[in-house]
């Protein structure tokens, strides 16, 4: 990396809000779920999936302790960059720009933490969950740490909070791998062929069984 460049250090962070409340009757079952993801550069290097240590009273204070557990990581890791670019030689000099955006799904905790004043709503969150809040902001320089809403369609981080559709999953996990929409269905295609291939081995006259052709065998593996 060149002197004066910019390293991207992005953070996708969602939290699933008392996903098994009405599913387990366990002491944890009114627990809610943080997923976050870390990419440098658009390549993922940390993840995490975990159940949240305190029950969470809303939908946004849940979001905002996974906001706090995703944020701790990610100033971790733009430490971590800082400190071993010298010894590892992966190109980073100090004077290169780290540029990091958060992207969240729910406006009320992009608010709370935002907002530099505490609410009397807020202020149980405030000696946990607000360590963040001093290193949210741009430099002049362009570096720093900004959070920004996304779509909950678009949030990467709900891979890792609950089970998804195969259709929405599909999509994220496209997005998160940063496969194309050719990539994925040349994927596809290649999967499809190997499994039409391994039918009509199975039913070749070597193995004793019946032989059958490849419409055939295309049509018992997608019946309409």
């Amino acid at each position: 990396m060149k002197h004066g460049s910019t390293l991207q250090v992005d953070c996708y962070v969602d939290a699933s809000f008392a996903p098994l409340w009405n599913v387990e009757t366990t002491e944890d079952s009114s627990k809610s779920r943080t997923g976050y993801v870390i990419l440098i550069d658009d390549v993922p290097i940390s993840w995490c999936s975990k159940k949240q240590g305190e029950t969470a009273l809303s939908t946004t204070e849940a979001e905002y302790i996974a906001l706090s557990m995703a944020m701790r990581e990610l100033l971790w890791v733009r430490r971590l960059v800082e400190d071993i670019s010298s010894t590892l030689d992966i190109g980073y000099n100090r004077c290169a720009r780290i540029i990091s955006t958060v992207f969240e799904d729910n406006q009320g905790s992009i608010a709370v933490a935002s907002k530099p004043d505490i609410t009397p709503r807020t202020r149980h969150l405030h000696t946990k969950y607000h360590h963040f809040k001093e290193n949210l902001g741009v430099r002049p320089d362009g570096s720093g740490i900004k959070i920004e809403y996304l779509k909950t369609e678009e949030q990467i981080a709900d891979l890792f909070t609950k089970g998804l559709g195969n259709k929405q999953f599909a999509c994220l996990r496209d997005k998160l791998m940063g496969w194309s929409v050719a990539d994925s269905n040349e994927s596809k295609k290649k999967a499809k062929s190997m499994r039409l291939k391994g039918r009509v081995e199975i039913c070749s006259p070597q193995s004793g069984v019946q032989s059958t052709n490849a419409n055939e065998s295309e049509e018992q593996l997608n019946p309409e």
